[in-house]
């Protein structure tokens, strides 16, 4: 018959129980630590409070996983006594698993064997952080190895071996790969280890056979490797040619290594394979005619403006490629972390919205001034007067929800970490918040919430989960960590309205200048290059200044069609490097590389002593870049200030001199040290008692000079000279320093 009533234990899927280790645990907080207990159901953990040790402490007992007895390093007598082992016990060959893997294993001298290297086994628990040998015929062990899982994937185990390990070959072949339980592979961890005195009787095996067994000799590159070390990310490269496939003994494909051409890897993501993005635009250049082109370069922390000029030539024999190149302006306050600061701002605001309705302004309404014409309205005010309200509210959401945590340290430990914690867990979630909107075509709408999905912003076509106990808020006593994080969410017209303002700021700052010089006629070729160029307002904002045909940018291809794992833009660096290294390697190109003198974006002031103020070094001015103060001589200090071309104070430099330091010279002495940075003419007219600044850049090293001269009796002295860089940590901008 039919059943009535209500089943008051209804059966549900049981997932696996996730277990933890100690060293993961010790990085975490204490919040993430009682979130742990939650989610686990550790009552201990969650009733009773507890501080950070227990909290570690109680994890581990109900949720840790197994400590993994690993041989990682070479040892004379571990090997002998590990020899020992399997040649006087009997071993037992279980066949209750069926354990397959390569038939054929190679391994490099003096090269670990890593996850990319592809040697697996099928999962299975109870081999998990174990040892795993391969032995030959005459039970020589020629190999240790480790079975480890990547991260939290369960369909495979990887064989692992540190550079440190045993690896070698054996005159008897026949080799065969010995895996084993945790309880056999720990007890010859102990007798490797001489922790355990006498051989076992015998032990349980999965014995794999192997078709060979090979330890090779490293191979040399046929090129060298380039490598991109950004602020955000760093890429690498290498040409693989025929050759070197040959010398290593693979296939092309083979382990994701591609024949004749570039391979590359991405160091903040699991190495993929790139398809190419040519250097220079195929059929378009004529023979011998030059052209000019123009690199925006949008990293991580900075972005950057180049110039260069080019001419290719076909050759009999080969190409021949002439190119001058130069920096020509530079913003160290905009990349894509100021992109990901703008995003934190907005969550944070909302986020106090939410948790105390009336406080601040809506979002919405905070917003509502960007809705205008924003690239008129930054021509005639700047940028910074369209961003002066988001960042009083932004002040005041900081009353609720701080985020600075520099402020906090000369306080309580808990709540410095508090602090800390809040930025970082903002600061990621805007970065995510980020990736989702420009990586992906379509997303209209994100919400942020602690739940599962079910609540929130029901219309959010996509949900990035926030963990629970990781916000804390100011109430009153003090700051609570709360429960939930609540439900806010974006949109993508939000983010629009928010970044074009900055977007254009930095476009204009660079293009402004030479659109009124007419110099931007004369590039035939604008290049966007860097992650953050991937949002279009890039695009749209240097269309105010050239033809949008001009404008070189392209995605490329990436697998599965999926533009969040599209990487050429930040590849162009590696692939023309590259390039470059393979057709100067086989002579399929002639090339000069010119690097000319860079421009300085900065201007280096002083003030007289009427409180006039000179301008020494100009910016961006290749021809302006000397020039001369002078000072009543006593104990003096002269101050300099560093500014960028739109005129804001950067940095303050003292220059302090006395007549300690100064040695009686001729000028034809001084002529002969400093050349034409000091002038002749500039030392005649100097008077008694007088001391003369010289102030003079290098653009090579990124810095400037000061030398003084002083005139006494009639007499020339020169002083010491000291030398600054125009940027460094204590004036530019950091967005983890712990002052947002």
């Amino acid at each position: 018959m039919d059943k009535y009533g209500y089943t008051i234990k209804p059966k549900k899927e049981q997932r696996p129980a996730q277990l933890y280790h100690k060293p993961d645990l010790a990085l975490m907080t204490t919040f993430q630590l009682r979130e742990i207990c939650r989610r686990e159901k550790i009552i201990q953990g969650v009733v009773n409070p507890m501080d950070r040790e227990d909290l570690i402490r109680v994890i581990l007992r109900y949720r840790g996983a197994d400590e993994y007895f690993l041989i990682k390093k070479r040892d004379e007598a571990g090997l002998a006594a590990a020899e020992r082992a399997f040649k006087e016990s009997v071993l037992r060959e279980r066949r209750d698993l069926p354990l397959t893997c390569s038939s054929r294993i190679a391994a490099y001298k003096g090269c670990a064997i890593r996850f990319y290297d592809g040697l697996t086994l099928p999962w299975e628990a109870d081999l998990a952080g174990t040892n795993a040998f391969i032995v030959s015929g005459d039970m020589t062990v020629c190999a240790i190895l480790n079975l480890l899982p990547m991260g939290r994937r369960r369909d495979c185990l990887y064989l692992t071996m540190e550079a440190e390990s045993v690896c070698r070959e054996s005159e008897v072949k026949n080799y065969s790969l010995y895996c084993m339980g945790r309880r056999e592979s720990e007890k010859m961890y102990r007798i490797y280890h001489g922790k355990y005195d006498f051989t076992p009787g015998y032990m349980e095996v999965y014995r794999i056979p192997l078709l060979d067994f090979e330890v090779r000799e490293p191979a040399r590159l046929p090129i060298p490797a380039a490598m991109d070390f950004g602020t955000s990310n760093t890429t690498a490269g290498v040409w693989l040619d025929q050759q070197y496939f040959e010398k290593m003994g693979l296939r092309d494909g083979e382990r994701g290594l591609h024949m004749n051409q570039a391979n590359y890897a991405l160091f903040c993501d699991t190495a993929r394979d790139w398809e190419e993005t040519p250097l220079l635009p195929d059929g378009r250049l004529k023979d011998g005619e030059e052209y000019q082109a123009l690199i925006i370069d949008c990293g991580g922390g900075t972005t950057d403006l180049s110039s260069c000029r080019f001419r290719v030539w076909d050759r009999r024999a080969a190409y021949r490629i002439e190119i001058d190149t130069a920096y020509e302006n530079g913003d160290t306050d905009f990349g894509g972390n100021n992109i990901t600061w703008r995003v934190m701002q907005l969550i944070k605001i909302a986020l106090v919205n939410r948790l105390y309705p009336g406080e601040l302004k809506p979002v919405p309404e905070l917003l509502s001034g960007f809705d205008r014409d924003v690239f008129r309205y930054v021509d005639e005010n700047g940028c910074a007067a369209l961003y002066r309200e988001l960042g009083s509210e932004y002040e005041k959401a900081g009353q609720r929800i701080p985020t600075r945590f520099r402020e906090f340290e000369n306080q309580g430990r808990a709540d410095y970490y508090k602090v800390k914690n809040n930025f970082y867990l903002l600061f990621g979630l805007a970065e995510k918040v980020k990736k989702e909107f420009y990586g992906h075509v379509g997303t209209l709408r994100i919400a942020l919430s602690s739940g599962s999905g079910e609540d929130g912003a029901a219309d959010a076509a996509a949900r990035i989960q926030a963990g629970k106990w990781t916000l804390s808020v100011r109430a009153g006593r003090g700051l609570e960590t709360i429960k939930e994080f609540p439900d806010v969410a974006v949109s993508v017209y939000e983010l629009e309205l928010l970044l074009k303002a900055d977007i254009y700021g930095v476009i204009r700052r660079f293009m402004e200048p030479m659109y009124e010089e007419n110099a931007l006629e004369d590039y035939s070729i604008i290049r966007l290059t860097g992650q953050p160029c991937r949002i279009g307002m890039f695009r749209d904002a240097l269309k105010e200044f050239v033809p949008g045909k001009l404008i070189r940018f392209r995605r490329q291809d990436s697998p599965g069609g999926d533009p969040a794992k599209d990487a050429g833009l930040k590849m162009t660096c590696i692939q023309g490097a590259l390039r470059y290294l393979r057709d100067r390697q086989y002579g399929f190109a002639d090339i000069s590389i010119r690097a000319g003198e860079p421009a300085v974006p900065y201007q280096v002031t002083a003030y007289t002593h009427t409180g006039e103020e000179t301008v020494l070094i100009q910016s961006l001015k290749r021809s302006a870049r000397s020039g001369i103060i002078s000072r009543n001589l006593e104990d003096l200090t002269l101050t300099l200030y560093l500014k960028d071309p739109e005129g804001r104070e950067r940095c303050q430099y003292a220059c302090r001199s006395s007549l300690a330091d100064f040695e009686e010279k001729t000028y034809e002495e001084i002529r002969e040290i400093y050349g034409e940075h000091i002038l002749q003419a500039d030392t005649d007219d100097i008077a008694g008692r007088e001391a003369r600044f010289f102030v003079w850049a290098k653009p090579g090293e990124w810095a400037f000079c000061v030398v003084p001269v002083y005139r006494g009796d009639g007499k020339l002295y020169l002083g010491k000279e000291e030398a600054f860089y125009f940027e460094n940590d204590g004036w530019m901008q950091n967005f983890f320093d712990g002052t947002k």
